[in-house]
């Protein structure tokens, strides 16, 4: 066995106690870096849901929108057929009316010509 100095028993110490502060340091770089990493993931999740409830109520306001328009739609084309209903019945009249004028008025030129 060979006789250890006091000199080489301090250096001995120095670096058996160098090494876990090192190491130390290291871990407490990692360790601020996970929480860093972390916090960054946390804010990210949150703006992720923030935008998905945005995206569900954007949806909700679209189909409400489209279930309004759709019910216009509809009311507008009972209004369209009725009003071509009347449009048709109207010219039906007018059609009656001109051939009951156009009756009369050759009857009566029929009439003047005897």
């Amino acid at each position: 066995m060979s006789v250890k100095t006091p000199l080489e028993k301090d250096i001995e110490r120095l670096e058996k106690n160098r090494k876990p502060i090192s190491l130390f340091i290291l871990i407490i770089l990692l360790s601020l870096s996970l929480i860093a990493v972390g916090g960054y993931t946390a804010k990210l999740k949150q703006e992720l849901s923030e935008k998905e409830q945005e995206i569900v109520l954007t949806k909700e306001r679209t189909e409400k929108e489209k279930n309004v328009l759709l019910s216009e739609v509809k009311a507008l084309e009972k209004e369209r057929d009725s009003l071509k209903t009347e449009v048709n019945v109207l010219t039906g009249k007018l059609d009656k009316l001109s051939k009951d004028k156009s009756s009369r008025t050759t009857t009566k030129t029929k009439k003047r010509s005897k």
